[in-house]
């Protein structure tokens, strides 16, 4: 087919075949991308991620090999609006492989934990931070989460302290996520935090009025989330019992 560009999903069957298809042909991978763009001259593209720490967003070309090859992170894009006009072509090509294909023999496969309500797919998350304190305050969250029919997310903070399980972590080392409404309580909004979220509204609720979110946020609270969390849960609460 000789292609200009191959696509994977950073995921582990992407993550693994990337780099040995990529070594086959004889040309690099960028692993992990959180973006894409063309540039207009020379139509290559150019795959940026986070590098150095997070500290910097490195932008990667490759003008001399071809296929371009990268693995993109799950919830970069939003969902594109249905478009009738656009007509794609799937191609299906068999592989027969046997046992002598392969160097490692698998004995088992053990199921994961399934989730409900995986924050990759979710429209509406419901995020926190180092701002939040305790555990009794982390439950809280989860009560409004509830309430807004959103999925919990956390930062690396939090899953390291065993209260969100890891599959949740969103940022850098975790998932990247595109929901409509992203709310950041007690998140300070660093960019290896912020490069893995890309929603239509962020709401960011943070005592912090110098925080890194709060200048990037589309709505900005100054508070206190001990008292704020609970009021807002109750107000939250008092609405649908209006509604319904």
């Amino acid at each position: 087919k000789k292609p200009n560009i191959v696509m994977f999903g950073a995921d582990p069957y992407g993550r693994d075949l990337a780099p040995r298809m990529a070594a086959d042909l004889v040309c690099g991978v960028t692993a992990d991308v959180t973006e894409l763009s063309v540039e207009p001259e020379t139509k290559l593209v150019v795959w940026s991620r986070p590098a150095m720490g997070g500290n910097i967003m490195a932008d990667i070309v490759s003008p001399d090999f071809r296929p371009q090859v990268g693995t993109v992170r799950a919830g970069t894009f939003r969902y594109p609006t249905y478009d009738e006009s656009r007509i794609g072509e799937i191609i299906d090509v068999p592989v027969q492989l046997g046992l002598e294909d392969f160097g490692t023999l698998l004995k088992e496969i053990l199921p994961e934990i399934s989730d409900d309500n995986p924050v990759e797919e979710a429209s509406v998350i419901v995020s926190g931070g180092r701002g939040i304190h305790s555990e009794k305050e982390w439950v809280q969250l989860h009560e409004l989460a509830e309430l807004l029919g959103a999925s919990v997310g956390c930062s690396r903070p939090i899953a390291e302290l065993g209260w969100e399980k890891q599959s949740h972590q969103i940022g850098q080392t975790g998932k990247g996520v595109s929901p409509k409404v992203y709310f950041a309580f007690g998140i300070s909004g660093a960019m290896q935090h912020l490069c893995a979220v890309k929603a239509d509204v962020l709401i960011a609720v943070n005592r912090d009025a110098k925080a890194p979110i709060m200048e990037t946020a589309d709505y900005a609270v100054i508070a206190d989330l001990k008292t704020f969390l609970p009021l807002f849960i109750e107000k939250i609460k008092m609405i649908k019992s209006e509604k319904q």
